[in-house]
C-alpha cells in the first residue's frame, strides 16, 4: 500500500516543483504579480464506492427505496497563492483545512449504521482562466481545475461492531474543478464568491464485512463528493 501511495503522491510533488520553478524562474522586468486568496466555507458531503452501492442493492431487494444521507454538513478554510503565466492564466497552489462529515446508511437495512467524521489537511495544484467581465475589471471571472491531496488530521467515524474492520486512508486524492466571481473593493482588495466541487478518485474509506465462508472478509469503500461554497478576500 505505501508503495501504491509513493506513486500518486509523485505526480503532485513533481507538479509543484514544476510551478515552483516557473515562479522562481518569472525575472522579466514587469514581474507578473502573485495573488493570496483567503476563503471561508461551507461543505456539502456525500459518498459513493462499492459499499453504498452494495448498501443500496439491499435496498431495493428489500423494496426499501433510495438511501438516505444525513449530517452532510461540513466546513472548509482555504488559502491560496496564484501566479500568473500570462494574462489570464495562472497556477495556482496552497493549503486548506476541510471537515467532511455524513451519516451514508440512513433508510437501509442496518442496525447498526456508520458515521463518517474526518478533517483533512488538504494541498490543491490548480491552473486557473480569469478574465473581466466588465471593462474596468470591476468584476472578475474565473474558471479552475486540477486536484489536491487529502492528507487526514483527525478522524471521528463510527462503524458498526458487527463490521470486520474499518480503515480511514491515511491519505486521499480528488479533482477539484471550481469557479467564481470577485469584486474589486477599495485599496485594491477583492471580494471573492466561490464554488469548488471536490471529486475523491482514491478511497476515504475502508469498510471490511464477513461475506461467506470461502471468503471471510471483502473489502467495500466510500469515497467523498463534496460541495463547496465559499466566500473571502484576494489581493
Amino acid at each position: 500500500m505505501i508503495k501504491n501511495y509513493s506513486k500518486i503522491i509523485l505526480i503532485p510533488l513533481l507538479a509543484l516543483i514544476i510551478s515552483a520553478k516557473i515562479f522562481a524562474n518569472d525575472t522579466t522586468g514587469k514581474k507578473r504579480p502573485f495573488i493570496t486568496t483567503l476563503t471561508f466555507g461551507y461543505t456539502n458531503n456525500t459518498v459513493y464506492g462499492s459499499m453504498y452501492e452494495k448498501d443500496q442493492e439491499l435496498n431495493n431487494q428489500a423494496g426499501i427505496g433510495p438511501i438516505e444521507m444525513t449530517k452532510k454538513d461540513g466546513l472548509a478554510i482555504n488559502f491560496r497563492m496564484a501566479k500568473k503565466i500570462a494574462d489570464f492564466i495562472a497556477v495556482k497552489s496552497g493549503i486548506s483545512f476541510i471537515y467532511k462529515q455524513v451519516n451514508p446508511q440512513d433508510n437501509t437495512i442496518y442496525i447498526y449504521r456508520d458515521e463518517l467524521r474526518t478533517g483533512y489537511l488538504s494541498v490543491p495544484l490548480l491552473a486557473e482562466i480569469n478574465t473581466a467581465i466588465n471593462t474596468d475589471s470591476q468584476f472578475n471571472f474565473f474558471l479552475e481545475f486540477g486536484s489536491s491531496a487529502n492528507f487526514r488530521l483527525f478522524d471521528k467515524s463510527i462503524s458498526g461492531p458487527d463490521r470486520n474492520g474499518f480503515k480511514t486512508s491515511p491519505v486521499s486524492f480528488s479533482l477539484l474543478p471550481g469557479a467564481g466571481i470577485s469584486c474589486r473593493l477599495p485599496h485594491g482588495t477583492r471580494l471573492l464568491l466561490q464554488y469548488n466541487y471536490m471529486h475523491d478518485i482514491s478511497n476515504a474509506y475502508i469498510e471490511s464485512l464477513y461475506w461467506s465462508s470461502t471468503e471471510p472478509n471483502r473489502d467495500f469503500n466510500y469515497k467523498y463528493k463534496t460541495h463547496c461554497f465559499s466566500i473571502g478576500f484576494q489581493w
